[in-house]
């Protein structure tokens, strides 16, 4: 890979993990209590603890996509394993579930290397519905829902997807639709799946 292109792969990554770490700290709050808490600006800085900026589980699960990516094309290149990129996801979701339910110590089974990095298993206000879909250990797609969530937590986990697959060798709409099929996953509902595909959209472009 290129010195320019990884670095567009590290600047989306890390700015998203930047200003997911920013908004952490007022993720549940309105702006009347970001003003009583932090002043009339609101939050105009990082806020540390125990010395770290903490990020939610949306960094979390970005990275878990960046590494079910990896391994889907590992195979596919080395095996010539044409398992489809949805289930290395699932797979990585999977992992990143056992980061907010078990002990870092407990991997059998885990094909995640970003498992083992001890900061995945900080449980930062999971979502609901990502839990509940991936505790079922069924497979969501869009033909065939898994439940009617329209939340966020299928589009705030996709980037790598907008970055990995790039438009030299993949169609715009392939890529789109690797965004949608990898949030319905856990979402069920168009909005919930469509909105992935956006976003996919956006960054690859």
């Amino acid at each position: 890979m290129k010195t320019k292109e990884l670095d567009k792969f590290k600047g989306c990554l890390f700015g998203g993990a930047v200003g997911d770490a920013l908004g952490y700290a007022v993720e549940f709050q309105n702006i009347e209590q970001i003003r009583e808490q932090y002043g009339p600006d609101g939050l105009t800085e990082m806020q540390l603890c125990d010395g770290s900026a903490w990020v939610s589980d949306d960094t979390q699960m970005t990275l878990f996509t960046a590494n079910g990516i990896l391994v889907a094309e590992t195979e596919r290149r080395l095996l010539g394993d044409e398992k489809s990129l949805e289930r290395h996801l699932h797979n990585a979701y999977l992992d990143w579930h056992r980061t907010q339910r078990v002990g870092p110590n407990r991997a059998k089974g885990v094909t995640s290397w970003v498992y083992h990095v001890p900061e995945m298993h900080s449980v930062r206000a999971p979502g609901g519905t990502c839990l509940r879909s991936l505790s079922s250990g069924i497979l969501g797609t869009m033909e065939t829902p898994i439940n009617s969530s329209k939340g966020c937590g299928g589009v705030m986990r996709c980037a790598p997807i907008g970055l990995f697959y790039d438009r030299a060798h993949y169609p715009i709409e392939t890529v789109d639709l690797y965004g949608a099929r990898s949030a319905a996953l856990t979402h069920g509902h168009q909005l919930g799946f469509l909105s992935a595909a956006e976003l996919v959209h956006i960054v690859n472009q």
